[in-house]
């Protein structure tokens, strides 16, 4: 009975050990290249990149408003200090480590990031959303969660969420959307100077349970049930 009880404790161990699987460093999308919008364009522009994901390289595609982007070296936005806008929570280890970003400033387009692959619970970065004393929304499509807040490039200012929507006075964060993503799309409620964000994903992405683990299983129990038995 004693080596029955071993095997068991060693099957459910296995299990949740390759169930549990999860990380929390984030590859951050690479911005390429971009357009920026214009009055001819209605301030509608685009830009694509890459991310290095756990199954390789995919491509991201944005299209929407942008007042301007940077896909070159250039001022660095992710800055953090205490509380961490990007990092103080349980899933974000590392900020964007480059200065891509795209920068939005209007508001009453609908702007959409699509990813070439299904990406699992992406992240997005927010630098200045809103200002004091002007709120901007982002409404978003689908759920996310609020993963964290604090003092980013332009100080302390506030993020908040409401089912959907993510509210930001100078509010500077991360968010994280839900379950297997493709595109996600959002509008602005307001003008504001400029609000900025990049996105990203885990390296590692939740690891199934192989067939044949439940087969090893369901094999590894019937045999307790006979060795009960047998003792019987």
């Amino acid at each position: 009975m004693q080596k029955s009880s071993s095997l068991l404790s060693f099957f459910i161990g296995t299990v949740f050990t390759v169930s549990g699987a999860s990380a929390s460093t984030i590859e951050w999308v690479d911005w390429t290249s971009a357009v920026n919008g214009s009055n001819i364009s209605g301030w509608i522009g685009s830009a694509s990149g890459e991310m290095t994901t756990s199954n390789g390289m995919i491509s991201v595609g944005y299209e929407g408003h942008i007042w301007s982007a940077q896909t070159e070296p250039n001022s660095y936005w992710w800055t953090e200090g205490t509380p961490a806008p990007y990092t103080g929570n349980s899933v974000i280890d590392n900020a964007p480590d480059s200065s891509d970003i795209i920068r939005l400033q209007y508001s009453g387009s609908t702007n959409t990031i699509t990813f070439s692959e299904a990406v699992y619970m992406p992240v997005m970065a927010l630098v200045s959303v809103g200002q004091a004393g002007v709120g901007v929304s982002y409404d978003f499509d689908q759920s996310f969660t609020l993963l964290s807040e604090g003092h980013g490039f332009y100080g302390d200012g506030t993020l908040t969420q409401a089912d959907n929507t993510l509210t930001g006075y100078e509010g500077h964060g991360a968010i994280q959307f839900d379950g297997w993503i493709t595109s996600i799309s959002w509008s602005n409620d307001a003008n504001e100077l400029w609000h900025g964000f990049t996105f990203g994903a885990t390296e590692i992405q939740p690891v199934p349970i192989p067939a044949a683990v439940w087969l090893f299983g369901s094999g590894l129990l019937g045999l307790i049930g006979v060795a009960r038995r047998k003792q019987a």
